[in-house]
């Protein structure tokens, strides 16, 4: 008797059983979130893109409330539009929500997921984030401020000399500061390794835009051959590795050469690699590899977010010149005119971390945090989110939900008790993964900022006329970040006795 009929039935049987348990699984579990209709296959996938990803957003917010669920080419998405969901879900229950997304592109084609951003919960990335901590702790940074005040300085030297450049020297006053911290590099050394890194950020901003390389929703296209002629992203990631490997191995490389002929710069590079603690493991290949990306890291992570807050900090007092005012009364009130800020005065000047504060809630630095994904099935306000679901944190709405009047420019907001929601608290993320560098990035910005508004006033140019050019707050999204569009603006000198007060440091 043949043997196909019983298995057959056997299969027959099983493949049933199976369909009517998911069957019911699926009855009985609780509903997705709600979202907006998907088209068939491709889902909400052209509804998120970064051109007109946040008017959406806002819409789909006000329609279906702090949690929204949506889909492209398959991949479960959900957006979390408030505070409390975000903290709740990312923060409090961490050990769900603390993987990243699968970036096919960048991650595995690029070799970018070897950078802490990209990489998933666990050992490397523990050992990662502890050698982090000992560079940029809370406590950690007390060490450089000497550093920040110093590139604060040069930044004012180069307002005075070059003010139209001010965006230029921005990132080029936090690209020095993070070399020096970082790798030790004197000024010099400092601006031949930031050119390299503005490429390496550019490339890797681009390559993690949700949506900019369809292999990351289709890895199966990873396998086309490379010599297809319409198959280029191979190429573009097989350059991008090499600049990126190029970027993070060469200053490391160069501080271990200083060390070995004895006249290495205090940095975090050279503490780690003659710290008694730490010393046995430099010769290394994986500890090589593991403190080259952790260095790389911290600068890559540092300039965008810092040098985007200042080149808003310059819109901001552009548009709001009464503010402006209010923040250098303070400043000559605490500091007076004989000398520059510094990091000690920062719990002397309230109105200025409240400025700051309010720059980083009005217009913020990533309208949407980096995503997460989901390790298992979860449930949250009696909705459904699957394991996999990658999770899209809406700083945008988080900003502007949490005080009234969100489109006014007040910073005597922060000054209350009752004030809204701390901008820090979800500018740098989330529960596990939130940026180490946070610290850094908040004193920096200070500094710069205080350095700033205590030599220079910041107002509109005048065309031939003598008429003020206006000027608007616009933005584009690039990447992770919203940028002003190009503004023009003037900085002039408050005083002869403001001028006096700038000293160039050393060129070499």
């Amino acid at each position: 008797m043949s043997t196909f009929y019983p298995v057959f039935g056997a299969l027959l049987v099983l493949s049933l059983s199976l369909w009517l348990y998911k069957a019911n699984v699926i009855r009985n579990r609780p509903p997705l979130p709600p979202g907006p209709p998907r088209k068939f296959i491709v889902g909400n996938l052209f509804d998120i893109s970064r051109q007109k990803i946040l008017p959406v957003l806002a819409k789909w917010k006000e329609r279906y409330g702090d949690i929204v669920y949506i889909e492209a080419l398959g991949s479960p998405i959900v957006i979390l539009n408030t505070f409390e969901s975000a903290n709740a879900l990312l923060g409090n229950r961490g050990t769900n929500y603390s993987r990243r997304p699968i970036f096919t592109f960048a991650g595995e084609l690029m070799g970018a997921n070897r950078a802490m951003i990209l990489m998933d919960y666990g050992k490397t990335w523990r050992e990662r984030r502890k050698l982090t901590h000992i560079a940029i702790s809370s406590e950690a940074i007390k060490r450089y401020h000497g550093v920040q005040e110093k590139m604060a300085s040069l930044l004012l030297v180069g307002l005075l000399e070059d003010p139209q450049n001010f965006a230029a020297l921005f990132r080029l006053a936090m690209g020095r500061m993070i070399s020096a911290i970082v790798y030790g590099l004197d000024v010099k050394s400092a601006d031949e390794y930031i050119v390299n890194a503005e490429a390496v950020n550019t490339m890797f901003s681009d390559a993690v835009t949700l949506g900019a390389h369809l292999v990351d929703f289709l890895p199966f296209l990873k396998y086309l051959p490379k010599w297809l002629p319409f198959v280029t992203f191979h190429q573009e990631a097989a350059a991008g590795r090499r600049l990126m490997d190029r970027f993070m191995n060469q200053p490391l490389d160069r501080v271990k050469e200083e060390i070995a002929q004895g006249h290495a710069s205090p940095s975090f590079v050279s503490h780690i690699l003659t710290d008694p603690e730490t010393k046995g493991n430099v010769d290394s290949a994986d500890f090589q590899q593991l403190l080259a990306w952790t260095a790389g890291d911290m600068y890559g992570a540092g300039i965008p977010t810092t040098s985007v807050a200042l080149r808003k900090f310059v819109l901001t007092m552009t548009i709001f010149p009464e503010k402006q005012a209010i923040a250098q009364a303070e400043l000559d009130r605490v500091v007076g005119p004989s000398r520059l800020p510094n990091m000690e005065d920062r719990v002397s000047l309230p109105y200025i971390d409240a400025l700051i504060k309010e720059i980083l809630r009005w217009n913020v630095l990533n309208p949407v945090s980096f995503p997460r994904r989901t390790d298992k099935d979860d449930i949250y306000k009696g909705h459904y989110i699957p394991a996999g679901t990658i999770v899209l944190p809406n700083i945008w709405s988080m900003a502007f939900d949490s005080c009234d009047r969100a489109t006014d420019f007040i910073p005597e907001r922060f000054l209350v008790p009752e004030g809204p929601q701390d901008p820090y608290s979800y500018t740098f993320g989330f529960g596990r993964r939130t940026c180490p560098g946070q610290h850094l990035a908040s004193s920096s910005i200070f500094i710069m900022i205080a350095s700033v508004l205590s030599v220079f006033n910041i107002s509109k140019q005048r065309d031939e006329l003598g008429k003020e050019i206006p000027v608007h707050p616009s933005f584009v999204w690039t990447g992770l970040s919203s940028h002003p569009k190009p503004f023009k603006c003037s900085f002039s000198p408050r005083s002869a006795a403001a001028i006096n007060l700038l000293k160039p440091g050393p060129s070499t």
